[in-house]
């Protein structure tokens, strides 16, 4: 059974705000490489896996790109992505 607050449903609420919110739960990276073209992406995708470059290198170059992005974004992205 679905728990109620009153007449509202907790489930269907949260169903409906997840519907809302679906497009702006992308991260920042994943918009950015969604966003770019093919070689860009490429070349992205390979400085994200590699620890040699940190996450504030990466959003340094994204900026300077004008990319609006916080090294808090990368880790982040690198956490959910490269386990």
């Amino acid at each position: 059974m679905a728990s109620q607050q009153g007449e509202k449903s907790f489930l269907k609420a949260l169903e409906t705000e997840r519907v809302k919110t679906s497009t702006v739960s992308r991260s920042k990276i994943d918009v950015i490489l969604s966003e770019c073209d093919k070689a860009f992406k490429e070349d992205l995708l390979k400085a994200l896996g590699n620890t040699n470059y940190s996450a504030r290198n990466i959003a340094t170059v994204l900026k300077n790109f004008g990319y609006v992005i916080s090294d808090s974004s990368v880790k982040r992205w690198r956490q959910i992505n490269n386990g």
